[in-house]
């Protein structure tokens, strides 16, 4: 019982997969401990939210919103490695209006990809080769 537990517990501290690999949550080995709750270690940060919104206001002023959309908010897309979540992403419009309303993840991906990482648990040699 408590090998099942903790393995679904790993399961919900997997950030990402990139090639098949897991990127665990930053801290993940604090919530196995018992010394941080899933949430917290979940949770984006308030400097990861000020980052994200300052880019999103950058871009906003300055895009042309007659041929490209912005999204945001770890938005899932289909990729040749498999499903990623990006934090913001440029589209164009033509194109991402197609499946906006019927897909929980879109089949195409952005022309653009910014991701603002500060919850993966990654090592000093790692990167996310998106």
């Amino acid at each position: 019982m408590i090998i099942s537990k903790n393995k679904k517990l790993l399961k919900e501290l997997i950030y990402e997969e990139v090639n098949g690999k897991p990127i665990y949550y930053k801290n993940y080995k604090l919530v196995i401990k018992g010394k941080k709750a899933l949430e917290e270690v979940k949770m984006s940060s308030p400097i990861q939210s000020k980052i994200v919104s300052l880019i999103l206001y950058f871009l906003i002023s300055r895009i042309d919103k007659s041929r490209y959309e912005i999204l945001s908010h770890e938005i899932g897309v289909r990729t040749k490695l498999g499903k990623r979540a990006i934090d913001i992403g440029i589209f164009e419009k033509i194109e991402v209006n197609k499946f906006i309303e019927k897909s929980s993840i879109l089949p195409i991906c952005p022309i653009i990809a910014i991701e603002i990482d500060t919850k993966a648990q990654l090592k000093e040699d790692e990167y996310m080769n998106y």
